[in-house]
């Protein structure tokens, strides 16, 4: 909330946007940015996600693991499936809000969110797959995975981008679904 006091304001000159189009103006904003932020941080999951899977190859090759254990390939499956699936996300959401489509800011709002937990979530799933140097100080996993952890909170809590979402669709539903019938229940004249 911004609160002015004694402060002359010229709808004409000081307000973003048309008089009383500043959400809209804001909202344009952030359909177009949230995909890059997400895309940067399915990015750098996607970079840890090659480091861990070059890791075990060449521990594998070199024999230091006899074999690659079912839970870590399982990882390493599904981390990979998530990542691409968000980042098609997104990128699918870029190019609505590129064109200007009436559900660009909500894409933008929930696919930030479901991609950040998505790329926190696989660094955090593929971290321990190297052991404890996933978790030292000096790792990139650690620095992404703390990068990823702040990103959790940027732009707003993202469990308030989700709320936000829901609002969207629930308000669109009710727009779009008739009112209920009431039906009154007659009795029985037996």
């Amino acid at each position: 909330m911004l609160r002015l006091h004694d402060v002359p304001v010229d709808p004409a000159v000081d307000l973003l946007g048309r008089a009383g189009d500043g959400l809209a103006v804001f909202r344009r904003h952030f359909a177009r940015f949230r995909p890059l932020i997400t895309a940067t941080a399915l990015g750098a999951a996607a970079g840890v996600h090659t480091l861990v899977a070059d890791a075990l190859a060449a521990r594998r090759k070199v024999g230091v693991l006899p074999r690659v254990r079912d839970n870590a390939l399982i990882t390493l499956g599904r981390t990979h499936a998530e990542i691409t699936a968000a980042l098609l996300a997104t990128i699918t959401t870029s190019r609505l809000a590129a064109t200007g489509h009436p559900h660009a800011d909500l894409a933008a709002r929930v696919g930030k969110a479901a991609g950040i937990d998505t790329a926190h979530r696989a660094v955090t799933d593929l971290a321990p797959l190297l052991g404890a140097w996933g978790f030292q100080q000096n790792s990139p996993i650690a620095k992404a995975r703390a990068d990823l952890t702040g990103l959790l909170y940027a732009d707003g809590v993202h469990d308030s981008l989700y709320r936000s979402g829901g609002i969207s669709l629930l308000h669109a539903s009710m727009a779009a679904s008739p009112p209920p019938v009431q039906t009154t229940r007659v009795p029985s004249s037996r």
